[in-house]
Parts: C-alpha cells; structure tokens; sequence
C-alpha cells in the first residue's frame, strides 16, 4: 500500500458484518497499519457489531479522513463494548483540510436491538387494560424518524404487538399494531422489523409506553455563575428537546436526571465579551453548524443555565455554548462542556 499513489485510492462503500448464523468476530485491526503514506477516501463504510478497531489506522501519516463522516458503526445493545484504542494513533494529518464528524445519533448508531431492558430501566409497554409485555425487540424507523417496539406473546396462539415512540420516548399516537397467528416472528435486523409492522393490523391506541429512567437521553446541563465558575453538582442529563427560551431551559434543567459532576463546564475566551447591558446579549447554541437553543438573560444576576446536546458537535472539542452580542462580529464561544 505504502509504494503506490495513495492521493487516488478508493474504497468506498465497504459492509463489514458477519454472516448471517455466524459467531465469527468482526475486526479491523491493524487494517491499514503502518500504510504511512495512505491517504484513501473510505466513505460509506457500514460496520455492525464490531469486536475491535484497535490500530486500524494506526501510523498512517498521511491520512487526512476522507469519508469518515460517513461511516456507520452499528453496535447492538446486546453486543459486547468494541476497542477503537489507538485507532487513528500518529495519523498526523487527520482533519487537515477535511471536516469529520464522527457524532451520530444515538438510534441511528443502534437501529435494532433486543431485550432493551438490557439498558437497565428502558421503559414499560402496557396496553389499554394495563397489562404489561416485555419489549423484545426495538428498531429505528429513518422514514419517519421514530422507534419501534415489539413484543411477541406465544403463551397461546402467536400474538405480535407494537407501537411507535420517538426518539425521546413519547407513544406515538394511533400507531398501535397487532398480528395474530402463525409461526413466531424472529427478527435479525430493523428492517424485518419495519417491513412486518407495516404489514400489521391496526389497533388504534391499544398500547402505549412510559418512558424509563434508563431510556437514552441526549441532553447535556450544568449551570455557572456569573463569573463563569462551574456550580459543584450542577450536572443533569435530560431529553433531547427544542428550546426557545430561558423559562423552557430552566424547566428542562430542573425535570432532568441528576448527573453529580459527571462532566463539567470550562469558560472560553469570549465570556468577557458579555455587554454591560446584558438585554442586548443572548445565549445560542449550536450544533452541527444550525441554531438549536437561544434565551436572552433578563440581567446579569442569578445563575446562567446552559444546555447542550451530547453526540453532536460544533467542533472537534465537544458540545460548546456560544453568545452573540452587538460587541461581538461573529459568534464566540462562551466554553465548553468537558
């Protein structure tokens, strides 16, 4: 690899997954290691349930990323933790001149799975007499941008039920199914799953779902003080929400789980540049480049509540808080979330 023109190599597209019924592990490691001058586009790589990733770029010097936006790794609930140590170790010019995102949304990174409980506390499928099923099965549905949860009753004849959710765990309405008889379904992936649901029975809202405390949340919180000083304790993981707001933060903020000081918050350069008149500041964030929370501050007293989303980023730091003020000719980034 190292010996040809490594500006015009492409590998695209690569499925990297076991065969259906196999037990083989998936492995990339040291895949590419030591290839000192690759420098490939490797868009569209989708890997699932990988076992390790450990060194597979290790000691490309020249290898810029290209494509690594692009990459799906789909690691199922019920799969074992993957390595990715060491990863892109003395991949000297990664990033340069390429933008890579390697964030990606929680249900899209894990589209299928079973037995969500395996979470911990994921949540309760009940229906309209308040009988509960244990979810068996989930899957992401990308059409509609929700999840769908099944549970397979074989006490008597084969009875299927589902119903959707959205990604933040909110029954969606008349989206109750049922199929009865036959052979039990299995599901391998979320796309039986989506295509069986869509051959179902409609059941109106015959189910429905309460969220658990263990359902994935992709809210990140802490508060700070006027100073910019981090609040001990003031970290909260809550639901991925739009805020418009000071009041729907602060409600948000005070309705999220309590997170201790699991992560905490780092004022950046431009906090200085708050105005005197604070009427003429707000606070933005932003992610992925789009505008996703802004509040303006009422006066410079009190604590300032401030949110931001985990898995996405505005930069390769990590979740970060911007201000923009009439002092300011583009946005600053107040600090970060570490």
């Amino acid at each position: 690899m190292d010996s040809i023109n490594h500006e015009n190599v492409e590998l695209k597209n690569w499925t990297i997954s076991s065969a259906i019924g196999s037990t083989n592990e998936i492995k990339t490691q040291i895949m590419f290691q030591n290839c000192y001058r690759f420098n490939g586009d490797v868009s569209g790589w989708t890997i699932t349930n990988p076992t390790s990733l450990h060194k597979t770029f290790n000691e490309c010097h020249y290898f810029r990323g290209k494509g690594l936006s692009t990459w799906q790794i789909i690691s199922n609930n019920d799969s074992q933790p993957f390595r990715m140590d060491y990863m892109f170790f003395s991949c000297y010019h990664l990033g340069l001149n390429t933008n890579i995102d390697i964030s990606s949304d929680y249900w899209q990174a894990n589209p299928f799975g079973s037995n969500p409980n395996s979470l911990g506390t994921f949540g309760t499928f009940s229906d309209a007499n308040g009988s509960i099923y244990a979810i068996n099965h989930w899957a992401y549905d990308p059409s509609d941008n929700t999840i769908i949860i099944c549970h397979i009753n074989t006490s008597q004849a084969t009875h299927t039920r589902f119903c959707k959710i959205t990604v933040t765990g909110i029954y969606d309405d008349n989206s109750s199914k049922y199929k009865n008889g036959g052979t039990p379904p299995t599901f391998n992936n979320e796309t039986e799953i989506i295509n069986y649901y869509a051959g179902s029975s409609t059941h109106g809202n015959n189910h429905t779902f309460t969220k658990g405390a263990s359902f994935p949340r992709e809210t990140k919180m802490c508060k700070i003080d006027l100073d910019g000083s981090y609040i001990y304790n003031s970290c909260r993981i809550g639901d991925r929400v739009d805020i418009t707001n000071e009041s729907e933060l602060k409600d948000v903020y005070d309705n999220a789980t309590n997170a201790s000081n699991d992560f905490t918050f780092e004022t950046g350069v431009n906090y200085s540049f708050l105005p005197e008149n604070s009427e003429e500041a707000k606070i933005e964030m932003y992610v992925d480049n789009h505008l996703m929370k802004t509040f303006t501050p009422k006066n410079k007293t009190g604590i300032w509540y401030l949110g931001g989303l985990l898995n996405r980023r505005q930069d390769n730091d990590g979740p970060a808080v911007y201000i923009s003020s009439p002092e300011l000719p583009t946005y600053g980034k107040v600090g970060e979330f570490s």
